[in-house]
């Protein structure tokens, strides 16, 4: 009876371990399928011709991106998207979405619309535009990534310009997570905006490719 308790125990354990890793793979595949579901349903949406939504290529800048952005205005948010592709696998890659008011002032001059300079960006300098990071990829091994990001209360001006810029950060860190950081959430260019926005003297990132929309 002992053994055969000790038997029904081992059997137990040996049925929950292989249950548990069942439901583990389950739940993995449930959480990798949403992710794709949801991307789909995003890129659908943007794709999809409709009121306040824009579509633009992108213009490969430093590296040999191509795809296409998308931007879309409704009353009390914006959301952005960027379908890319020609990647470098296995490097870090964010995605920045660009506001100026006047569309015709960086054009003219870029560097003192961003307050920019090349030793490093002007403490006192006030730039004529405004941005922030949407998203962050570390490019698959196809080289293609979707990135998408929501702004709710943003407004657009008439007359206004927006950027939606991928810059590229080199091979992701695999030894300093500090360092993975900074290419994941940062601009890594020490020439941006006050204050500076990168390590001056360091590796600065790349502009990789660029969408601009005129609204």
């Amino acid at each position: 009876m002992i053994q055969v308790t000790k038997a029904l125990g081992s059997v137990g354990t040996t049925k929950s371990k292989e249950g548990g890793k069942v439901v583990k793979k389950i739940g993995q595949f449930l959480v990798s399928s949403t992710l794709l579901t949801v991307s789909a349903a995003l890129l659908c949406s943007f794709t999809t011709v409709q009121a306040g939504c824009q579509r633009q290529p992108i213009t490969a800048l430093q590296e040999t991106v191509q795809g296409n952005g998308f931007l879309c205005s409704l009353p009390g948010d914006v959301t952005a998207g960027l379908e890319v592709s020609g990647l470098t696998p296995g490097d870090a890659y964010t995605f920045w979405f660009i506001y100026i008011p006047d569309g015709t002032t960086c054009g003219a001059d870029q560097a003192t619309c961003f307050g920019a300079s090349a030793a490093g960006g002007q403490q006192n300098a006030v730039p004529a535009e405004a941005f922030g990071r949407l998203s962050d990829v570390i490019a698959p091994r196809n080289g293609k990534a979707i990135l998408f990001g929501d702004i709710p209360g943003l407004r657009l001006s008439k007359g206004s310009q927006v950027w939606l810029l991928v810059k590229g950060h080199g091979t992701a860190n695999t030894s300093d997570n500090l360092a993975r950081a900074r290419q994941l959430l940062t601009p890594e260019d020490p020439t941006v905006g006050a204050p500076n926005l990168g390590i001056v003297g360091s590796t600065a990132a790349d502009n990789s490719g660029l969408a601009v929309f005129n609204n």
